[in-house]
C-alpha cells in the first residue's frame, strides 16, 4: 500500500479535505496561521469534516511526504500519481473550485507560498482544468472570507 493511500485508509475523509490536507502538509508542517485562516473561512463545515479529523489527515500527510515521497525540488512519479488519484476523487466541479479558493488561502496565510505548496495546488488546477482567473472570482465572491 502507499503511503498517501495509507492516509486515506487511517483517516477516512472527503477527497476534497484530503487533497486541501496535502496542501496544507506541503511545506512539511501543519502551520498554525493556515489553520487560522481555514478557521475563518468556516473551511471544515464546508468540506464536511471535523477540525481534529482535519488536523489529524493533515498532520498524516506530512509524515506520509516527509517518508520520501516528494523531493522539495519535485514530485516524485510514484507520489505524483498518488496526488492524481486524490485530486481525481473529487468530482463535483464546485468542490474543486472550493479546495482550490481554500489552498489559495493556506498557501498565502504565512506570507510566504512554498515551491511544494504551489507545486501540488498546480497539478490540481491542471487536473481538474482550473485557471487562475476562476480561483479569482471564487475567492472574490467567496461569502465566508
Amino acid at each position: 500500500m502507499t503511503l498517501l493511500a495509507a492516509v486515506h485508509t487511517a483517516t477516512p475523509a472527503p477527497p476534497a479535505a484530503h487533497v486541501l490536507a496535502l496542501v496544507v502538509a506541503a511545506n512539511g508542517r501543519v502551520d498554525p496561521k493556515e489553520i487560522e485562516v481555514l478557521d475563518r473561512l468556516a473551511a471544515f463545515q464546508r468540506l464536511g469534516i471535523g477540525r481534529d479529523d482535519f488536523l489529524a489527515l493533515a498532520a498524516q500527510c506530512v509524515q506520509a511526504l516527509d517518508n520520501g515521497q516528494v523531493d522539495r525540488s519535485w514530485l516524485k512519479p510514484q507520489a505524483l500519481a498518488q496526488l492524481f488519484s486524490v485530486v481525481d476523487a473529487v468530482t463535483s466541479p464546485q468542490q474543486r473550485l472550493l479546495v482550490c479558493r481554500l489552498a489559495a488561502a493556506v498557501m498565502t496565510a504565512d506570507g510566504a507560498i512554498c515551491a511544494t505548496e504551489r507545486r501540488v495546488y498546480r497539478h490540481a488546477l491542471l487536473r481538474w482544468g482550473i485557471t487562475d482567473d476562476q480561483v479569482s472570482h471564487a475567492i472574490l465572491h467567496d461569502r465566508q472570507g
